[in-house]
């Protein structure tokens, strides 16, 4: 058997032994191609701008900038009564953010436990170098 020139891992334990990398691609057999990797960076993205917009959609259908109707009635029957001003703006923007990160905290947990079920499905096993 001809031996391959590559550079050579280190032992960890005595029950390891050196694996030879293969000197074209320079990595472990088992590590995940770019492209799988970068299709789970592109949903993790997806679902973060999705989550974003369901935060924003549940404050937005909930949020009235309009006083209630017993505010409108105190401010009309009381003297001296003023209506709060109200605003949704900073409950849109709190939801908005924490939907987005909350979906895309999952989607990212999902993504890293698919590529690691591809690495451990595709397993090869790493060629012994003879000694």
């Amino acid at each position: 058997m001809a031996r391959r020139s590559g550079p050579v891992s280190p032992p960890r334990s005595p029950y390891d032994c050196p694996v030879a990398i293969d000197p074209v691609r320079d990595t472990h057999p088992n590590v995940v191609r770019k492209g799988p990797v970068y299709l789970a960076f592109g949903a993790v993205v997806i679902a973060g701008v999705f989550g974003g917009l369901i935060g924003y959609g549940l404050v937005a259908a909930s949020c009235s900038e309009t006083p209630a109707q017993l505010r409108q009635l105190l401010a009309a029957g009381v003297d001296g009564y003023a209506i709060p001003a109200h605003s949704c703006e900073l409950q849109l923007a709190v939801t908005t953010v924490v939907g987005a990160l909350i979906a895309a905290s999952g989607a990212g947990v999902v993504a890293r436990l698919v590529l690691k079920a591809m690495t451990d499905w595709k397993k090869t096993p790493p060629q012994r170098i003879p000694t």
